[in-house]
């Protein structure tokens, strides 16, 4: 009989720990830790690549999500384009976009 007494207050410990005490714990040690630095005056390079062709119709609301980024300058480069893609990248966002235009290497 005791150790099924025994058994019922560990189990009964171990339950409440779970879902009461090791939170509380993780709780107190979050506020006892320093905190972050938040320098975040340091950027990695990122390169986005959107193959298109033809495509001006959907194109116009990819600039649109890609411009929301928070990166301090964007850079397209339209390679070979018929239907005018850079014309609308230039209308779309003026002075964040420099435009490069590579001529097919042969």
């Amino acid at each position: 009989m005791t150790i099924t007494l025994f058994l019922l207050y560990l189990l009964s410990f171990l339950l409440i720990y779970q879902f009461a005490g090791y939170p509380s714990l993780m709780a107190v040690a979050a506020l006892k830790s320093k905190p972050k630095n938040n320098d975040y005056s340091f950027l990695p390079f990122v390169s986005v690549i959107v193959p298109t062709y033809n495509e001006e119709n959907v194109i116009a609301k990819r600039i649109e999500n890609l411009v929301v980024l928070d990166y301090p300058k964007d850079n397209y480069i339209d390679k070979e384009t018929i239907t005018g893609i850079i014309h609308l990248e230039m209308e779309m966002q003026g002075e964040r976009i420099v435009d490069v235009i590579m001529e097919r290497f042969q």
